[in-house]
């Protein structure tokens, strides 16, 4: 197990958005719904913000982490996949120029081990102290373990989350790394509050695994596979019946034949037709578009020529005033083109 020292409280303020848990709870769910036989760890990158002794946790995202046999990169037991890490970070960066990387979490049940430290270790090269957060999946799983409340002196109650943060500490003589705890706070902007208040509502309302939607998609889903399952029956019987294998039922094969004919056909004259209306209809809406913006950009060009026009005139003689005035006409000190010259214009052009 990797040395950790008790919490600190003297350090920096710690703040934790709820997108960074939403993210992780929803990582760690995903891969135990998707791999049942798995660990169940996780890992992941958390970005944020740091402004004197504020530090902000407002995101994360997943990492990709290789298991290693023992033995193998100092006996470290998770490789770390720089090259996807990198990009995704970078394309974070391109996003949210604003958040830095800040550390890495895991889904864990033990506090910091060896392998940890190595993996943190891994992550240095991109933070000199990065953080590393530890989401405690059994106390997801068990609510009732995250009852140790503590009541403040103005009565309100706060209950310990399931997230545990902790600051790598290196120790500038041995090189070595030491964690400990920190404090932290849930700070929630507007738009968090509303997307919360918003996920909780639906799960109140049975808007969960047990609402409608689900539910019907569900029937769907099982209706679809059933089908599946029919056709394939179907199209191996046809099958066995074009190699000689089982003999022709012609009975059985009309019935196959009338369920083929109710798919609808998109060869026939009336499928023709629609499509070359609607294809007609979209070219005709992008004729138009490229219209409009040519005649716009005619007519920035002819009001820039008749300004320019306006400036060189000044004292110019009969001449070129005439040769304004064929461009529009003064109005107001200012020569703007005809309007019905310019439909003259483009009249031309198409």
């Amino acid at each position: 197990m990797a040395s950790t020292v008790n919490v600190n409280e003297g350090g920096l303020d710690y703040t934790v958005h709820p997108l960074v848990l939403l993210n992780v709870s929803d990582h760690f769910n995903r891969n135990r719904l998707q791999s049942p036989d798995s660990s169940g760890v996780v890992h992941g990158a958390i970005l944020g913000t740091q402004a004197g002794r504020r530090v902000e946790l407002v995101t994360s995202f997943e990492v990709k982490v290789h298991l290693l046999p023992a033995g193998t990169l100092d006996n470290a037991k998770y490789q770390l996949d720089i090259d996807l890490f990198t990009q995704r970070l970078s394309q974070y960066k391109t996003v949210f120029p604003e958040l830095d990387f800040l550390g890495w979490y895991a889904t864990t049940i033990t506090d910091p081990l060896a392998q940890d430290l190595d993996l943190h270790r891994q992550f240095m090269q991109f933070n000199e102290l990065p953080l590393y957060a530890r989401l405690d999946p059994t106390l997801l799983l068990m609510p009732s373990k995250t009852a140790a409340a503590t009541h403040a002196s103005d009565g309100a109650t706060t209950v310990r989350l399931p997230f545990i943060v902790y600051e790598g500490l290196l120790d500038p003589h041995s090189g070595d790394v030491t964690f400990a705890e920190v404090p932290i706070k849930v700070e929630t902007g507007e738009a968090e509050r509303v997307a919360v208040a918003g996920v909780a509502k639906d799960a109140g309302t049975g808007g969960g695994a047990s609402g409608p939607l689900i539910a019907h998609l569900t029937s769907q889903r099982n209706a679809l596979d059933m089908l599946q399952v029919r056709i394939k029956a179907l199209l191996a019987y046809v099958d066995a019946v074009r190699a000689g294998t089982v003999p022709a039922d012609h009975a059985l094969l009309r019935q196959i034949a009338s369920v083929t004919h109710q798919l609808p056909s998109i060869s026939g004259p009336q499928f023709a037709e629609q499509f070359a209306k609607d294809y007609s209809e979209v070219l005709l809406a992008l004729y138009l578009a490229v219209m409009t913006k040519t005649t716009q950009k005619t007519n920035d060009l002819v009001d820039r020529h008749v300004e320019a026009t306006a400036n060189q005139s000044v004292g110019g003689g009969p001449e070129r005033m005439s040769s304004m005035s064929s461009m529009g006409g003064r109005r107001g000190g200012r020569h703007r083109a005809d309007p019905r010259g310019m439909m003259g214009m483009m009249g031309g052009m198409f």
